[in-house]
This record gives C-alpha cells, structure tokens and sequence, in this order.
C-alpha cells in the first residue's frame, strides 16, 4: 500500500492494484501503473495544490471534454483528492526520432482530430480566470506581439 494517504483512499475507493510508479514524473506529482477489478491496466495520478493557475483541474475538464477522442480518457477522478484514473496507453515511438515530415504529420493529424465538435454536450468551463491578459496591439508590424488564450 502506498504512504501517500490520497493514493491510498483512490486504491480503496476504485479497487485498484498499484504496480510500479513512473520514474521521471513532474516535483511532487505521485503517477503509479495499476491494474482494475477486471484486470484492465491503468494509471493512477495524483498531484499537490500548486500555487497560480491549477493545471490539475484544467487538465482534467479538457481530458473529459475530448472524452478519448486523440487523448487519454478519464476512468475517474477525484477534485477534491487530487486524483484522477486514466486509460494506460502505450506510447510508440517517439516524434524526436522520427523524420521531421513524418513527425508533423503525426501532429497534424492529432491536432484536426483534437479541433472537431466535443462528443458530449457538456458546456465548457470558463478558463478566462486563468488567462493571461492580451497585451496591447503592436504599432509596427515587425514588433512580435502575443494575445491571451485559454
């Protein structure tokens, strides 16, 4: 059983077997291979309150929006808690290998996938709090300017 006290609630909660944990993951954040009731692999993630904006719970509203569709799909989640069951997936190879047209195309494709309609009718949450605010348009068109987006 794990020493993290929220780790331990989600294997209770979900009736979860945690494996071994991923190496290399984000200061703080807890992330184990596991397995569910009917032997489907998973993973379970959990991660501490961070100050600013809250890419946990930004994270998962867009992971439930997709709902699968070119991403990992939510098993479960807990807000309160922290943390989230995913889908396990299994990475093939990575982009930085592959040729540079072949890389692109992959990411094209993800992101057309990514830009149809949502598969539920769920509203989307307002991100406009944790947007950073527009900076003012340039005066000269060689000045580099950016805008907020959420």
């Amino acid at each position: 059983m794990p020493t993290d006290a929220r780790l331990s609630r989600a294997v209770a909660r979900w009736g979860i077997r945690l494996a071994e944990p991923y190496p290399d993951v984000y200061s703080g954040n807890l992330v184990y291979r596991c397995t569910l009731r009917d032997g489907t692999p998973a993973v379970l993630k959990t991660e501490p309150e961070r100050r600013g904006v809250d890419e946990f719970l930004t994270g998962i509203e867009a992971l439930l929006l997709y709902d699968g569709r070119s991403v990992v799909r939510v098993l479960e989640v807990d807000r309160d808690e922290r943390t989230v069951l995913l889908e396990r997936v299994v990475p093939g190879e990575p982009l930085w290998r592959t040729p540079i047209d072949a890389a692109l195309q992959a990411a094209v494709s993800v992101m057309a996938r990514l830009r149809k309609a949502p598969l539920s009718s769920r509203p989307a949450s307002d991100c406009s709090s944790s947007c950073a605010p527009a900076r003012p348009r340039p005066s000269s068109s060689t000045e580099i300017f950016t805008t907020a987006t959420c």
